[in-house]
């Protein structure tokens, strides 16, 4: 039934261990640590892009094809020494995992396994010595369900929590030290209690200080006033894929329906602050040639891969035309009496066509 592993333990405990171990199994609601920890297994055992390009799958549960992984868990590429395969949202379709009332039914009948909980039960029969398989998931299996009974014994399992409140600081004073900005430690104490001890909305609200202050390196009471107490709506990111993909009448059909939802513009503009600073990121990171620091800029590998895409047909003007519209709609937000609905459509209605004509050559 395999072994648990705190988060911090983790790469020590693989680095000690030598062998690679069939499954780790990474669970909890904190999806930052988890994302983290994903990237990490995956950069110790193919530290190589080239190894990843063949020895790497990664499968979003819902949409895996039970038969299909099972095959793939099996067969190890031509000229691999190994393999890892990646399975995220574990949660949205396994029957074997603690109950939440705000999944579907694959939870609703205990002892009526789910399809994919059948191929995986099948192949932690025999699991292959060359393949890790990691699975991300937001909760943890049931201790009485044939998924957990059935775990190898050489399984880790890695329980992802959330900070408590030292660790919490903690981590915020090493992302401040990571950007070379300074705060006082009442100033990350007020931060944490504001924002949580959750470590993603912890990272995407520092994002968010740090566009603010820009080069400025101290840090000081003000600069919390642009962060956010509570999480952002999932529409949000359909909202940043609409504009990614450059539909301008999608784009501002979803901005009318979150601000249908009284969710603040303001909330709404700090998004988009952090996404496109991570835009800005992959820019100049390809300028410079670094492509193989794409990676760090954040944990998620699809992100990093959409925000890459994005950087790709920007030009340094389009870019700096962006975050001067991401400012104007801050201060007409803040300072106007225009109505923040017609300044957010005119936002995204603007962001759309930078990335239609990204998307059209014109930069």
């Amino acid at each position: 039934m395999g072994v648990e592993k705190q988060p911090s333990n983790l790469m020590v405990f693989l680095r000690d261990k030598g062998t690679l171990p069939p499954v780790i199994f990474i669970y909890g609601p904190d999806g930052y640590t988890r994302e983290s920890l994903v990237s990490r297994v995956v950069g110790k055992y193919l530290a190589e892009e080239r190894n990843r390009a063949f020895g790497l799958e990664e499968y979003e549960a819902p949409e895996a094809d039970p038969p299909h992984l099972l095959s793939t868990l099996k067969t190890i590429p031509l000229g691999q020494p190994l393999k890892v395969i990646v399975l995220r949202r574990f949660e949205l379709v396994s029957s074997s995992v603690l109950k939440d009332e705000k999944r579907g039914e694959a939870t609703d009948r205990e002892g009526k396994s789910s399809p994919l909980d059948e191929a995986l039960l099948r192949y932690f029969k025999q699991p292959s010595r060359k393949t890790l398989l990691v699975i991300s998931s937001a909760t943890g299996l049931r201790k009485n369900s044939r998924v957990y009974r059935a775990l190898p014994e050489e399984a880790v399992l890695v329980p992802c929590t959330g900070f408590r409140a030292n660790e919490a600081v903690a981590f915020v004073k090493k992302k401040l030290t990571e950007e070379g900005k300074q705060a006082a430690g009442p100033w990350v104490e007020q931060f944490v209690e504001i924002v949580g001890p959750d470590a993603q909305r912890l990272a995407g609200e520092l994002e968010k200080i740090f566009l603010f202050v820009g080069d400025r390196d101290a840090l000081n009471e003000g600069d919390l006033e642009v962060v956010s107490s509570t999480e952002m709506p999932r529409d949000v990111f359909a909202l940043l894929n609409a504009i990614a993909a450059g539909k301008r009448g999608h784009a501002v059909e979803i901005m009318r329906e979150i601000l249908s939802s009284a969710e603040p513009p303001l909330r709404i503009l700090s998004v988009l602050l952090w996404h496109y600073r991570l835009v800005s990121k992959a820019w100049h990171l390809m300028k410079l040639g670094s492509r193989e620091k794409l990676s760090g800029i954040h944990p998620s590998r699809f992100v990093v891969n959409k925000v890459t895409r994005q950087a790709r047909g920007i030009s340094r003007t389009g870019l700096r035309e962006i975050f001067t519209h991401l400012r104007e709609a801050d201060q007409l937000l803040k300072g106007s009496r225009l109505p923040p609905a017609r300044v957010m459509e005119a936002l995204v209605y603007f962001l759309s066509g930078q990335s239609r004509r990204s998307m059209q050559g014109g930069g």
